[in-house]
């Protein structure tokens, strides 16, 4: 699913702080997951520049040794965490969208609403990675994302505008272009009322456009 950083926020989500797991042995997917969430709780709460090998292993109750096992460097530990975040936001407004009954218009405010929701997540985990070397990583695998989108959608304006396929390509190419100065506009003390004026403002101005290439011959109403 689509999805794009928005501007930096000073204001951070509250991450629990991931339980020490010193004496427990975990398997090696679980011990994984469990690094993962110590250096999310270390971005989220102390910055990037914070997350090291060292800070990581301290907040997860290991050692430096056990959290090379799992990754090779800071480089490594941090595209992880950002393809894991990735992918579960991803996963998220996938279900959001496919959970919507209707068509074209219902899905695409699911798809709005759900993006402008999560912006205290893309603050507190995507902008501080963007210069780092996950940036590059999740901008590459952020087109492909952008182009399932893009197919998903064109898809519904098809069946819904009447439009042929290569038009629908087009417009939604364009269209979901404005989702990324949508994004800039929101921060995570943006009332929910505003949220959702603008997201209202965006999908009417999309409806708009599509109606206006439907070609579909009308039947004027003869009084």
């Amino acid at each position: 699913m689509y999805s794009r950083p928005i501007a930096k926020t000073t204001t951070r989500t509250t991450t629990s702080r991931p339980a020490e797991q010193t004496n427990e042995r975990l398997s090696g997917a679980d011990r994984r997951t469990a690094l993962l969430d110590a250096a999310l709780w270390v971005l989220a709460e102390e910055g990037e520049p914070a997350v090291t090998i060292g800070s990581v292993a301290e907040r997860a109750g290991v050692t430096r040794t056990l959290v090379y096992k799992h990754f090779d460097n800071r480089d490594d530990l941090l595209i992880e965490l950002n393809r894991r975040e990735s992918r579960r936001v991803d996963r998220e407004l996938i279900a959001l969208v496919q959970d919507t009954e209707g068509g074209f218009e219902p899905k695409m405010r699911a798809l709005v609403r759900g993006l402008l929701d999560s912006v205290d997540r893309w603050g507190t985990v995507f902008v501080p990675l963007q210069d780092t070397a996950a940036g590059p990583i999740r901008r590459r695998e952020g087109r492909s994302r952008h182009r399932r989108t893009l197919d998903y959608f064109a898809d519904l304006a098809v069946a819904d505008y009447g439009l042929d396929e290569e038009t629908a390509h087009e417009a939604l190419r364009i269209l979901l272009g404005g989702l990324d100065p949508l994004m800039w506009m929101v921060r995570p003390s943006t009332p929910h009322a505003e949220r959702a004026r603008l997201t209202d403002r965006f999908v009417n101005m999309q409806i708009a456009a599509l109606s206006a290439l439907d070609e579909r011959p009308r039947s004027d109403a003869v009084s």
